[in-house]
């Protein structure tokens, strides 16, 4: 639809909901004004978790390395061992 199509339609419907009385056509304007926040409110919170996954995601998802011990928990040789890697998390199941 060409441009100048679109606008002769818009200006149609605003008059159309401006004959109603103007009250109807400024809550016309809020429910757009309404939507087209939301949209951008959306938009915005989808590049700031993007962002944040982005920079942070090691940190979030958890560490490079998984082992598994059956039956039994670290000696404090392999615990030292650990130690030196870096910051380790714990989990029992």
């Amino acid at each position: 639809m060409p441009l100048s199509r679109t606008l002769k339609l818009a200006v149609r419907f605003s008059l159309r909901e401006m004959r109603g009385g103007l009250s109807g056509f400024l809550i016309f304007l809020a429910c757009i004004a309404l939507g087209v926040a939301a949209i951008g409110g959306v938009n915005s919170v989808a590049q700031a978790i993007t962002a944040g996954v982005a920079n942070q995601g090691q940190t979030l998802l958890g560490g490079d390395l998984r082992f598994q011990l059956n039956q039994r928990g670290t000696t404090p040789a392999e615990r030292g061992f650990l130690d030196r890697l870096g910051t380790i998390s714990h989990s029992a199941s």
